[in-house]
């Protein structure tokens, strides 16, 4: 299945269920005197530290993984307010067909223009009076269909807010460049210096998708760094590095290049595969994606006049309906 891609790449991180927080943590450090974040090179005499970052973004699901040399300026002003919000946005309609949770505890995409819905709640029943095992609720209007029944298959076309493209990008290499070992990242100080000047330099290359159906079929929240084997050295048309993360349903992989890597004419990138039978669609960082389409199989009940009675209470109680 991925015999070209083993040919040329070694796995050099591979860490599992990132999401499970009934294990230790993972802190990642570097052999250094003194406390140095990675990304602006400033030490800890010039920046305040938190004691651990995320090396995935919490968002994907990690409670287990970080990084000390990521300073607090780098993680909030950088990182935090500007990349971090165009991952959240571009994945929440992942994050919603696999239910992967992040901080909260809750998932909803809203429209407070048409009233369209969609809310999970990963403990708390959403209509207890009504339902109190019910966790998910779906609201649409008709005109809207943005969600539509048939042949007890449910689809739903989810709406992105709106994000840059270039900083999804750099979402996902910044998580690349905070997993390369210490002893390789002087091989990527362009990417690097890119950084301290905020992105948006750094020719924007391809990602790929791959989308598994199933129940959790990538087991949790799981990240993965590849490195072109040193034998391999003359294919300078595959790049050094490939990162992989997965959650839920789905994993996002992009090539993360070296220095001298950068605006080489037929630059090609291969990618990893997890199932056979899955599904592998391109990533486009120039241009924003504003829908993403899933379709459930769903069984379907007619409630009968009470039930419709005591749902609309319900929904009117906790504000869902006017």
């Amino acid at each position: 299945m991925n015999e070209a891609f083993d040919f040329l790449y070694d796995c050099i991180e591979d860490l599992h269920q990132l999401n499970d927080t009934t294990q230790e943590h993972i802190i990642l450090s570097e052999p250094l005197s003194k406390r140095l974040c990675r990304f602006c090179a400033k030490s800890i005499d010039e920046v305040s530290f938190r004691d651990n970052t995320h090396v995935v973004s919490e968002t994907l699901g990690n409670k287990r993984l970080f990084s000390k040399y990521e300073c607090s300026r780098c993680n909030k002003e950088i990182f935090g307010s500007k990349f971090e919000d165009a991952l959240g946005k571009y994945v929440l309609p992942l994050k919603l067909i696999s239910e992967v949770y992040g901080k909260k505890t809750s998932l909803t995409d809203k429209d407070l223009r048409t009233g369209h819905r969609i809310e999970y709640r990963k403990n708390d029943p959403i209509l207890p009076e009504f339902d109190g095992d019910a966790r998910k609720l779906i609201i649409d209007r008709i005109d809207e269909k943005r969600v539509t029944v048939d042949n007890n298959e449910m689809t739903i076309q989810y709406k992105r807010q709106r994000y840059n493209p270039v900083d999804l990008y750099y979402a996902l290499l910044k998580m690349a460049i905070t997993l390369v070992p210490f002893q390789e990242i002087e091989r990527f100080m362009s990417t690097l210096i890119v950084f301290q000047a905020g992105g948006h330099e750094i020719e924007i290359d391809r990602g790929v998708m791959e989308f598994q159906p199933g129940f959790n079929p990538f087991n949790g929240t799981n990240v993965q760094l590849f490195r072109r084997k040193q034998q391999q050295i003359s294919e300078i048309n595959y790049p050094y590095m490939v990162f992989k993360v997965s959650f839920g349903n789905f994993s996002i992989q992009i090539p993360v290049l070296a220095d001298g890597e950068f605006n080489r004419e037929n630059q090609s990138f291969k990618w990893h595969r997890s199932f056979g039978d899955s599904l592998i669609r391109e990533i486009d960082f120039e241009n924003m994606e504003p829908y993403y389409t899933a379709v459930f199989s769903v069984l379907q009940k007619e409630l009968d006049e009470d039930e419709k009675r005591m749902l609309e209470e319900a929904l009117k109680k906790y504000g869902y309906l006017r």
